[in-house]
């Protein structure tokens, strides 16, 4: 396990993760632009799926402490207005309408 300069490698699952998050909270539309325009180590980020965001929290140790909820890309199953999220600060999963406005952690 290896914390670089604003990143940091999961051993188990490969997964790189921003060891930051976003600056502002926004949306999940404006989350999935954050991260795909996030130029950090060169580039080819992206929002996270649900599961993969657990992944992250499982991390978080190597990461930028937060509190708050972090998007993700995985929809709510049976209503296109709703993502899910994972609070940070519990680590519990939970779906919120995709206007709400937390942050972003990026994923690659």
């Amino acid at each position: 396990a290896r914390r670089r300069a604003g990143f940091y490698r999961d051993p188990a699952s490969g997964l790189v993760m921003q060891v930051g998050f976003s600056p502002n909270v926004q949306n999940q539309a404006e989350s999935r632009i954050y991260c795909s325009q996030l130029p950090l180590a060169g580039g080819g980020w992206r929002l996270p799926t649900k599961d993969e965001l657990l992944v992250v929290y499982a991390n978080r140790r190597y990461l930028e402490p937060s509190e708050d909820v972090l998007w993700s890309t995985t929809p709510y199953a049976g209503s296109p207005s709703n993502g899910w999220g994972v609070n940070f600060g519990s680590g519990i999963a939970y779906y919120y309408d995709v206007t709400y406005y937390p942050r972003a952690r990026c994923v690659r």
